[in-house]
């Protein structure tokens, strides 16, 4: 296959066409219903930002002070006093949110989403562009991925992560492509600019703050003079981070939630360490003045080779071996199978089968390569970080996402109700475009592609009909498709670069990759997708329900999950809303303030009877029951 470079009218049109179709099928495909308690997290302070211009969410607290009512992200409940009830989401994504929120509600909260996905094809095609000027190439990125980069489901939802995946590769555009001194610099701003805005969306970013400047500095050396633009910019938006937070939570520091335990992975909890890092410093000092001293060419040596060195010495100490058994673990999770995930971490909302593998909403929650075995081939592009004369373009886009894929989970959780990593989300279109880029001399052989487009499809198919369950753990292993293929994709490609004249290596490995492309196309679209879009169906028609139930001035009380649910509602109307099941000892008190001012309502579904005879405390109940749910309004007691 070959890509002839396009004229650059003509480029533009097909540009238009690739956006134009994002927002189509976006648009028909959108539920508007709240997926998880995060979406209702960003929900709320985006709200407080757009009508309030603040980050104090307003809930009730204030009047009625009940732990109940602070079911969003707060400081811990000892501080609550003494900073109210605040967001403590990261901050940009209420700013960049707000004027979406006061021009068009929650639409407005999906349609940010939308456009930033519809800006994320744009962007991974001008990428594609520079790794292989010609539109056939250009056309295989965006759609690999539009359909199967697993980021379409997110433009369908209100959490940050579309905007932040939007905003890091809008900084990777404007990084300087060519060495024009004056647009060099201002894109160097402006990507530095970009970069720091994505870390106040998702504080996991803030790894890219690392590893830009390392792979300027080390891999791609003709940029670094641009280091110096891209630096000061990108500093900017932590500083305004590090403000906020001070404002809103007391410390300077720019990345964090604000809570005891949630920062933990950015500290050093541990007082042993310190010590640790002590002897690693000395350790990688003194490996690097040998190093320097009789290589010729350090530098490289240095970046990739020091550290594995120190690690391996440093594994003789026990908290080093801690800390490396969990690393391990949580990478194996989020690339490979939940089954890997270390034993004792926290999980929310899911269940585990006989083998290990986590599950949410009855769907296995699948690794890197489960999902997307697409992007084994990346692998290939390791290659680009030492070899001499390779393209600064390649070079950089791997000293992002191969380090970035590795270090990323060592500041990672498991994550909460998802049915993929998509803590990974803002690498996948990195590893995506070098796994196209790798395979691509292969891709020459029609018949081969379309078998394998066939087999990928049928591979896909059972795990389609049987997503797992808990009862029934063996369909987990359906989940390891994935990864078979991952592993054929990456032996054939192997195969195929040691052969480089075997037109049955080059076909072999071009089926191996439509094979992958079409799994990980059909798990997208028939599993994620379609799953998360059932999630938000049935949250959209509770919370139609409940705009035609609840009227203003009310409070309304609802059982976990259902909670977030009707969080919209509070866009729209006075509208209180508490949840049940966690902080909810002291909810009859609540109820009995309330009453004396507002209309009090409970959701009782997956409410226990008990729980509701206290909430009612003997009064007088006026039950409605809508399409299976049933919303009971507790009326005041009436003076004789």
């Amino acid at each position: 296959m070959t890509s002839e470079p396009a004229k650059p009218g003509r480029a533009r049109l097909f540009d238009l066409a690739w956006v134009g179709a994002a927002l189509l099928l976006a648009g028909l495909l959108l539920r508007p219903g709240v997926f998880s308690v995060d979406e209702s997290h960003y929900l709320l302070a985006a709200q407080a930002m757009a009508e309030r211009g603040s980050f104090q969410i307003h809930n009730g607290y204030t009047e009625l002070r009940s732990d109940a009512l602070l079911y969003f992200y707060t400081v811990i409940p000892e501080r609550v006093g003494e900073l109210g009830t605040v967001s403590t989401v990261p901050p940009y994504h209420a700013i960049l949110a707000a004027p979406f929120v006061a021009a068009f509600g929650l639409a407005g909260l999906f349609w940010l989403n939308i456009l930033s996905f519809a800006s994320s094809v744009l962007a991974v095609r001008i990428l594609a562009s520079r790794l292989r000027p010609g539109e056939a190439f250009a056309s295989l990125a965006g759609g690999a991925y539009l359909g199967a980069s697993l980021s379409f489901e997110y433009a369908l939802g209100i959490w940050p992560h579309a905007l932040s995946q939007a905003l890091v590769l809008g900084a990777l555009v404007a990084w300087p492509a060519a060495d024009d001194a004056r647009r060099a610099g201002l894109g160097a701003a402006l990507s530095g600019l970009l970069m720091g805005l994505s870390v106040g969306v998702r504080l996991q970013n803030v790894l890219f703050l690392a590893l830009v400047p390392a792979a300027a500095a080390v891999v791609v050396r003709s940029r670094r003079r641009w280091l110096v633009p891209w630096l000061t910019m990108a500093a900017l938006p932590v500083l305004g981070m590090a403000a906020i937070n001070r404002a809103r939570l007391g410390t300077f520091h720019p990345f964090t939630y604000g809570g005891a335990a949630e920062s933990a992975r950015f500290t050093l909890a541990d007082p042993s360490l310190l010590a640790t890092g002590l002897v690693a410093a000395l350790l990688t000092g003194l490996l690097g003045v040998v190093v320097w001293r009789f290589h010729r060419r350090p530098s490289r040596l240095i970046l990739l080779g020091l550290p594995l060195l120190s690690a391996l010495a440093l594994l003789l100490w026990p908290p080093v071996q801690r800390l490396a058994a969990n690393w391990l673990g949580l990478l194996g999770f989020h690339l490979f199978d939940s089954s890997l995930l270390p034993a004792g971490t926290p999980l929310a909302g899911a269940a585990r089968n006989e083998w290990g593998q986590v599950l949410y909403g009855g769907v296995v929650k699948k690794g890197l390569f489960e999902a997307a075995p697409v992007l084994a081939a990346a692998i290939l592009a390791m290659g680009a970080l030492w070899r001499r004369g390779e393209a600064s373009g390649r070079a950089f886009l791997a000293a992002l996402a191969l380090p970035g894929a590795a270090l990323l989970p060592a500041i990672l959780s498991s994550g909460g109700f998802c049915f993929n990593p998509r803590y990974l989300l803002e690498l996948v279109p990195l590893w995506l475009l070098l796994a196209l880029d790798a395979i691509w001399p292969n891709l020459k052989h029609r018949l081969a592609l379309l078998l394998g487009a066939a087999a990928g499809i049928l591979l896909a198919l059972p795990l389609l009909a049987r997503p797992g369950s808990v009862a029934e753990p063996a369909n987990g292993a359906l989940a390891w498709i994935g990864l078979a293929l991952a592993a054929g994709l990456l032996g054939s490609s192997l195969m195929a670069r040691r052969v480089p004249g075997s037109a049955r290596a080059s076909g072999l490995a071009g089926a191996a990759f439509a094979a992958a492309l079409a799994y990980s196309t059909m798990i997208q679209w028939g599993v994620d997708v379609e799953r998360s879009r059932g999630v938000r169906d049935v949250a959209a028609r509770i919370l139609a329900e409940a705009r035609a139930i609840i009227p203003e001035t009310s409070l309304v009380l609802a059982w976990e999950g259902r909670k977030d649910v009707l969080s919209p509602l509070m866009l729209e109307r006075d509208v209180w809303i508490a949840g049940l099941g966690w902080r909810d000892r002291d909810a009859p008190d609540m109820v009995e303030r309330a009453l004396s001012n507002r209309h009090v309502f409970v959701l009782e579904n997956g409410v226990p009877e008990e729980l509701l005879a206290r909430l009612a405390g003997g009064r007088t109940t006026r039950r409605q029951e809508r399409r299976g749910l049933v919303f009971a309004e507790i009326l005041p007691e009436v003076e004789p």
